[in-house]
């Protein structure tokens, strides 16, 4: 009987480490790392040339700490800067997808 009360509780932690793991998806090239990276949220915003070297894509359920998470794999593949593109609620959380840029 004592088991049945920790099972839901194993659980819960089980999948709360799950989620808690960033698991960014990246597709795209990679530079020498960036020291410093501008946000964007519109593609309006970016005044100077550039060209997308590469995609991030993240389910999560804690949205902040996913954002700070993209703007570091941004700063580790070389990007100039990162264009956050959606945000989209999903059955298991929300996806985040951004575009990671360099200027001309």
């Amino acid at each position: 009987m004592k088991y049945k009360i920790f099972t839901p509780l194993i659980i819960l932690l089980f999948s709360l480490t799950i989620f808690s793991c960033s698991t960014i998806e990246y597709l795209g090239e990679t530079y020498t790392p960036s020291p410093s990276i501008e946000i964007f949220y519109d593609t309006k915003l970016v005044k100077k040339p550039y060209k997308i070297i590469g995609r991030m894509s993240e389910l999560t359920l804690w949205v902040d700490k996913v954002k700070d998470e993209m703007i570091k794999k941004a700063k580790t593949v070389g990007g100039d800067g990162v264009i956050f593109t959606d945000l989209t609620e999903d059955s298991n959380g929300v996806i985040i997808k951004a575009e990671v840029f360099r200027y001309l």
